[in-house]
């Protein structure tokens, strides 16, 4: 998570903003002009939870950090209407629907079949005892169980 030093409002272009599961880089929502990157995160001093990228080239200009500061110092009703804006973009349009898709991929990858079979291990000294594999056979096991590991012989 990186801090935020500077707002961006995007003149022409597009971008993407996703988040990272598992290393992978998932971009699901999709912006262009007239919108602002990094001003909820500026002006409530938030680091960034979501990663973005541009899939176009992009013409922005920037508000850096210092200057904001000055903002709000000299013209504090306006960066007051700034806030209840961005923070309203920002729980509307970026953070409930990015989260509700992060939820959506963790139950993606909680329901994959490879997560669900169960692995019973035999310990090598019990795996050389006489019939000790022969006897399995005969044991119940547990109807879930995918695969049974036995020690190399070697």
């Amino acid at each position: 998570m990186q801090s935020s030093e500077e707002m961006l409002f995007v003149q022409n272009g597009i971008y993407d903003v996703g988040f990272e599961w598992n290393n992978n880089k998932l971009y699901r929502l999709r912006f262009g002009q007239r919108t602002v990157i990094g001003g909820f995160n500026l002006c409530f001093n938030q680091r960034h939870l979501w990663i973005h990228r541009a899939s176009t080239e992009l013409k922005a200009m920037s508000l850096r950090k210092r200057n904001w500061k000055m903002l709000e110092q000299n013209f504090p009703y306006f960066t007051q209407c700034i806030k209840v804006k961005l923070n309203y973009h920002y729980q509307t349009h970026i953070q409930n629907p990015l989260t509700q898709r992060k939820q959506e991929v963790a139950h993606i990858f909680e329901n994959r079949e490879q997560f669900k079979c169960q692995v019973m291990t035999i310990r090598e000294k019990d795996a050389y005892k006489d019939n000790y594999i022969a006897n399995l056979s005969k044991i119940k096991l547990n109807s879930t169980l995918d695969y049974l590991l036995l020690p190399s012989y070697v």
